[in-house]
């Protein structure tokens, strides 16, 4: 392993692009000053359940044995909301679908990521294809909110949606999870799927 670049700082951890088994990968580490406790390693249990399920980047490795580090694969893409300017209908339709699924199958994992509501730097486009980034804040819980606060943020974001159906739908999938309010939730949006 080698680095190449520090490309970023958080809170908890640092960030940097390296060398990984001839490929590029991305080392995640703790700030040595961070008072939060095992973020990096919480972030790495995630991803290896979630990665099952064809979400976030892949994780390549995982330590405690030299200090809490995390790799996982580099993802090239463009951040969602730069993607939204610019992005035609049809393609806008499938990732925002792409996106939903992806929050419906955390919640039925019972898993809530904690983003969802303003994932400005969490959901990368690459190939048309949504990625969610940042697990570190994970956990289990009865009642997930990947579904609902996503379908918050992308009204606050401007996407044209039926209001008081979306209302309706939220109000029901807050309180039963089922099937039909999700897809209440979906048509609502699906039947325009752009912004205002």
């Amino acid at each position: 392993m080698s680095l190449l670049q520090k490309i970023g700082r958080g809170k908890r951890g640092l960030v940097y692009r390296i060398r990984w088994k001839n490929t590029h990968a991305v080392l995640k580490i703790p700030i040595p000053t961070s008072t939060a406790i095992k973020r990096i390693e919480n972030e790495a249990h995630w991803l290896k359940r979630l990665n099952a399920h064809g979400i976030g980047p892949t994780l390549l490795d995982f330590t405690t044995a030299d200090g809490e580090r995390r790799v996982m694969e580099h993802i090239h893409g463009e951040p969602f909301e730069d993607y939204v300017k610019k992005s035609s209908r049809r393609r806008l339709r499938e990732v925002v679908l792409h996106l939903f699924q992806q929050c419906r199958t955390m919640d039925s994992l019972h898993v809530n990521k904690y983003e969802m509501h303003k994932p400005h730097k969490h959901i990368l486009v690459r190939r048309h294809l949504p990625i969610l980034l940042d697990f570190e804040r994970c956990t289990f819980t009865l009642k997930p909110k990947n579904v609902t606060q996503f379908a918050e943020y992308l009204v606050r974001l401007g996407f044209l949606c039926d209001r008081k159906p979306l209302l309706l739908a939220l109000k029901r999938y807050k309180r039963t999870y089922s099937d039909q309010a999700y897809r209440a939730i979906i048509s609502s949006f699906l039947c325009t799927s752009q912004k205002a």
